[in-house]
């Protein structure tokens, strides 16, 4: 896969992180998911991670490992939280998807922003 394809997926899966801390702004704590504009925030939210791991793993389709050994993140947590929101939306925990976004998306977010700086 070369460079550039990466690149392109990277600054994809940056642009989805943008948009998501953009929509957690008025997110302080899981419950405020419940509420009617917190439920629309929370549905917008998960496919903004839908599409992130789909970047993740159309990456590693092509080039095994790149997110392990490049970003020095864990890519089976990311494909599979993938999955689960293809295929089990109902079944969301707002506690844990509040959790991925304020301690792991974070760090992915620098993760892909040292890598890119890099290249």
């Amino acid at each position: 896969m070369p460079d550039r394809i990466i690149n392109d997926r990277l600054i994809a899966i940056k642009e989805h992180i943008n948009v998501i801390e953009r929509r957690m702004k008025s997110i302080s704590k899981a419950s405020d998911f419940r509420t009617k504009q917190g439920s629309v925030l929370f549905d917008s939210i998960l496919i903004r991670l839908q599409a992130l791991g789909e970047n993740i793993k159309k990456i590693e389709e092509v080039h095994p490992n790149f997110i392990d050994e490049k970003l020095l993140i864990d890519v089976d947590n990311i494909i599979r939280f993938r999955d689960m929101v293809s295929h089990h939306y109902e079944k969301m925990d707002i506690e844990i998807i509040y959790d991925i976004l304020i301690v792991h998306i974070p760090l992915l977010k620098k993760a892909v922003k040292n890598y890119l700086k890099a290249g």
